[in-house]
């Protein structure tokens, strides 16, 4: 499997680990948790695009 593919792998494990996380930082109000999991499921969301951009 080349590279990219992997990292594309890896990032949808990680989208779907973010959206628990999100979903519990917001309902139990808990900042940090919250903001976790956004910053993940945004970086795993950018992954594609990025990896786009810089196999160009």
């Amino acid at each position: 499997m080349s590279k990219s593919i992997i990292c594309q792998v890896i990032a949808g494990i990680v989208a779907i680990i973010a959206v628990p996380l999100l979903y519990v930082g917001l309902m139990h109000n808990v900042s940090i948790l919250a903001a976790t999991g956004f910053l993940l499921f945004t970086a795993s969301m950018l992954t594609t695009p990025i990896l786009r951009l810089v196999t160009r």
